[in-house]
């Protein structure tokens, strides 16, 4: 798709991107002056920053990945030329047509590589941040003969900050505790204590891990699924799933602009003989700032940067999000605990599965074509807590994603839209051994499409889930 004339309107795309690195540039900018004047202390710089370590680990991550493509894969994509190299420098950006594994659950944990390499190198965050931004160009313009693209640089960035903060400090806890398997939270930041040996761990008894939870069980599945879908399994189903939770850091008392000294991250896998599933849900603190606090009470308010994502064999969602977050927890009398937290987001990038392209217009002669929409929206994430230390506890999450799908980036026979997606998980649990709980949830994922040029779409896919939870 070789540029011709363009005026200087900026498309939905690229006020996209330009918003949220103005946003990240913004808060960077900001961030010591206001902690000259709050007091807040911002990263300690240990050690010094080994800048030209950090440039070269983000460009032999490329290199690395680019070898394992071309000469291992034998990926036609990874044969690039010098002649591949100036169609992509002198060509403009595009909406690429890779899978959603690749670009939506990959290209994050790619970009998370940049970024560590720059944070276990004594970069802080934003210059991490910065490092994984010109990691992604450079992929994008010199490592592929596929044109750039544009939501490849978007989910790369964001999603490797993201995951790649959350990677480096847990990491970090791991390292404090000698885990011996530390090395698969962080390769990088593994490979970085072996050559410098510096020793950052924490102070020990001094974690920041407040909550990490592992439980497993079984699932019935009841689907409602939309008439378009050519899906041949029961509608009946059983399968069994583990998931786990993470929170790390004070969420209720927080005063920082050091980004991620809070973050929460859920995740789960589910797997039966006609069925898989793997989803992320994550939020973590850019700046905080207390609320309140009192004896009973406490709540902060944060800006926070989300990835999330489902991958199943029925649902594709993602979401990279920016948005400001509340979260609260009180105590009544000694029994009684209540916790909520809302978070509203807006979403820079998603993507959610177009079932007409899935099911019905499959590409011919083995041509490559997006089965997702890409768009953006409004996004509202919401969890409550309700608990008695004898009775057990209620739990509710809800998450919202409307996604509008951007007109550029429609693929081949598909159509400009707008999806509403809810994720709804009610859950009754109770202690009945020390830190193990057992526990019955119920979950609900809703999905209606709206399209110009198809029909409409609408999805229910709901299951009852009984399982067992330990508390770390």
């Amino acid at each position: 798709m070789p540029g011709g004339h363009h005026t200087m309107r900026l498309s939905s795309s690229q006020r996209v991107l330009y918003s949220a690195l103005f946003f990240l540039l913004f808060l960077s900018v900001i961030q010591l002056p206001l902690s000259a004047e709050t007091g807040i202390e911002t990263e300690p710089a240990e050690t010094s920053p080994r800048y030209g370590m950090a440039a070269l680990e983000a460009m032999g991550s490329n290199l690395f990945l680019l070898g394992v493509n071309r000469y291992i894969r034998q990926a036609e994509y990874a044969m690039i030329s010098p002649e591949s190299i100036h169609t992509n420098l002198t060509s403009s950006w595009v909406w690429d047509q890779d899978e959603f594994s690749v670009n939506q659950i990959g290209h994050p944990y790619q970009g998370s590589f940049y970024f560590i390499s720059g944070r276990s190198n004594n970069l802080n965050f934003w210059e991490s941040s910065l490092l994984t931004l010109g990691g992604s160009v450079t992929w994008e313009l010199l490592m592929e003969t596929e044109l750039p693209s544009k939501n490849d640089l978007i989910v790369t960035s964001l999603g490797g900050i993201a995951v790649g903060e959350m990677f480096h400090r847990l990491y970090l806890e791991a390292d404090a505790s000698d885990l011996h398997a530390r090395w698969l939270i962080s390769p990088m930041d593994s490979m970085n204590s072996l050559l410098f040996r510096e020793d950052t761990k924490p102070a020990r008894g001094r974690s920041s891990l407040r909550d990490v939870q592992l439980a497993g069980g079984i699932v019935l599945a009841d689907n409602e699924l939309d008439g378009s879908r050519n899906y041949e399994a029961a509608e009946n189903d059983f399968s069994a799933y583990v998931s786990g939770q993470i929170i790390y850091g004070d969420p209720f008392i927080l005063k920082s602009i050091t980004p991620f000294e809070h973050f929460e991250q859920r995740f789960s896998i589910n797997l039966s003989d006609t069925f898989y599933s793997a989803s992320f849900f994550s939020d973590g603190a850019l700046c905080a700032w207390p609320l309140y606090d009192t004896r009973h009470s406490q709540g902060s308010a944060f800006i926070s940067l989300h990835y999330d994502f489902i991958f199943s064999s029925l649902i594709n969602l993602a979401a990279n999000s920016l948005g400001l977050s509340f979260k609260t927890q009180h105590h009544f009398g000694r029994s009684w605990y209540l916790s909520s937290k809302l978070h509203l987001n807006w979403i820079l990038l998603g993507a959610s599965e177009y079932l007409h392209l899935w099911y019905d217009a499959p590409p011919e002669n083995g041509t490559e074509r997006r089965n997702y929409d890409l768009g953006t929206g409004e996004g509202v994430k919401f969890y409550f807590e309700v608990s008695h230390g004898t009775i057990g506890s209620i739990l509710v999450n809800y998450s919202y994603y409307g996604i509008h799908t951007i007109p550029e980036s429609v693929p081949e026979y598909g159509s400009t839209g707008y999806s509403i997606i809810g994720i709804l998980d009610m859950a009754f649990e109770r202690r009945f051994l020390g830190d193990w709980y057992t526990g019955v949830s119920a979950t609900s994922y809703h999905k209606q499409g709206f399209y110009d040029a198809a029909a409409d779409t609408n999805d229910i896919i709901s299951s009852v889930n009984l399982y067992v939870k330990r508390k770390l």
